[in-house]
């Protein structure tokens, strides 16, 4: 990937639907270079014409019924990202509907010196960021098993309403 505004990009919102499962993905051997956000996981992503409904875009948890999706166990190995800008991962799982399991395997991201304000992900009420680390919300597991960032301004972990991190 080269001079992407995203580079691994797994997308739902409310309203797909319980049989809108994303699980079982394994993202493995990737190069990026230059790309603004390399991993979203995004839950709230506003497509169509009701994307940007409060209904969608609601950070507060709402009731599970037959329109509520859900992300199972997601992988990204042996993947190096270098130069990218707004942030590391930006990861948003519904608050009802958390996702299962995040693993990051043989992962190394690096900034550019000259690193620009970038949205990393497609959802309402995303301020530009610029150097961000791993952004996290609505996660059971976050495994990180040689994960590296250099670069980013901050901590390299911003998490909200994680169950567990796994660090190895």
């Amino acid at each position: 990937f080269e001079r992407t505004d995203r580079g691994l990009r797994v997308k739902t919102r409310r309203g797909r639907g319980k049989d809108a499962v994303n699980e079982g993905i394994t993202f493995e051997h990737i190069r990026m270079d230059e790309v603004l956000t390399p991993f979203v996981v995004n839950s709230f992503y506003f497509c169509d014409k009701d994307g940007k409904t409060d209904y969608v875009q609601s950070r507060e948890a709402l009731p599970v019924d037959d329109r509520t999706p859900g992300f199972g166990a997601t992988t990204f190995c042996d993947i190096e990202a270098t130069n990218c800008h707004a942030a590391a991962a930006y990861i948003t799982g519904l608050p009802e509907s958390k996702v299962t399991r995040l693993t990051f395997q043989d992962v190394h991201v690096t900034f550019a010196d000259d690193a620009e304000p970038f949205v990393p992900a497609m959802a309402c009420g995303i301020e530009p960021m610029v150097r961000q680390g791993i952004i996290a919300q609505n996660v059971k597991v976050l495994d990180l098993q040689n994960v590296v960032i250099e670069g980013q301004d901050g901590e390299e972990l911003q998490l909200q309403n994680v169950d567990k991190v796994i660090r190895a």
